[in-house]
């Protein structure tokens, strides 16, 4: 890479074979863990052997996704394309101590596998976490119990507690809903004078809103890439554009031969095109 630095007006990336092997990251303080594993498990994807990402930083901060949501919904939906992912949670980190600690191996497939989510289905199910570090244990009890009692029309729903203490101090929840071909996730992190309760509401109120599609706004734009790298033409349905979606479209069509069509609104469909010579 040439002219990453601060006041630099052009930048040039030279890509080369991704290693395999163990990296370790140390993002500093409550730096994002997952923004981290995004580009590097993007990376991995084309590397010849197996990968092994350690970051250490904030596994749950604002801005960016939780730890669980990967879990949950973004390395499941990967791995239905092919790749060979397993994420272990080894310890929660907040802002703004951060400390919190997240493993990633990733196998890539000799090629990777379209999505073809146009029809999500009826909705099937309801997983998620309510968890906390360092507070009273009726905190994360209350944010699981009120999830439950707001999905009590969902077929099936299961809310784990994870509850302990750690290097920082924080709460939240993190919900994913699987339907017969989508899945879908939401997440709303504690914040002081934010009682339990509101934050599962909060939780669950922007789940119900994506379930209209059969990706949530944010799994959509951090699957893009990797649908543009699959054998085929990938499709799916999302609530909205989002400005992230509408990035990550520009840019991956910057490095690969791909294009991208829309239909409709609320939900919209996407297809991503890889053009193929």
């Amino acid at each position: 890479m040439e002219g990453a630095h601060l006041g630099s007006q052009s930048l040039v990336f030279v890509p080369r074979k991704a290693p395999s092997g163990d990296h370790v990251v140390h993002v500093g303080t409550a730096g994002s863990t997952t923004l981290v594993l995004q580009a590097g498990l993007l990376a991995s994807a084309r590397a010849e052997g197996q990968v092994r990402l350690e970051v250490h930083g904030g596994t749950d901060v604002p801005s960016s996704p939780p730890a669980s949501y990967y879990r949950l919904v973004l390395l499941p939906l990967m791995c239905r394309m092919g790749l060979e992912i397993k994420m272990d949670l080894v310890q929660r980190g907040f802002y703004p101590e951060g400390g919190g600690v997240v493993v990633a191996t990733v196998s890539a497939p000799s090629s990777m596998d379209p999505l073809d989510l146009r029809a999500h289905g009826s909705l099937r199910a309801v997983e998620g976490v309510a968890f906390s570090r360092n507070l009273p244990e009726h905190v994360a009890r209350r944010m699981a119990s009120e999830c439950r009692r707001q999905l009590v029309d969902v077929p099936e729903v299961r809310i784990e507690l994870d509850r302990g203490d750690g290097p920082s101090t924080g709460a939240g929840v993190v919900l994913a809903a699987r339907s017969e071909n989508g899945l879908v996730g939401a997440s709303y992190l504690g914040e002081r004078g934010v009682s339990a309760e509101k934050v599962a509401d909060l939780a669950v109120q922007g789940l119900r809103a994506e379930l209209v599609a059969s990706l949530d706004v944010h799994a959509a734009d951090q699957l893009l890439p990797f649908m543009a790298m699959a054998s085929g033409p990938s499709r799916f349905t999302v609530r909205t554009v989002s400005d992230h979606l509408r990035t990550q479209m520009s840019t991956v069509a910057s490095f690969l031969s791909v294009r991208f069509e829309e239909s409709g609104s609320g939900p919209v469909s996407v297809s991503v095109l890889p053009n193929r010579t």
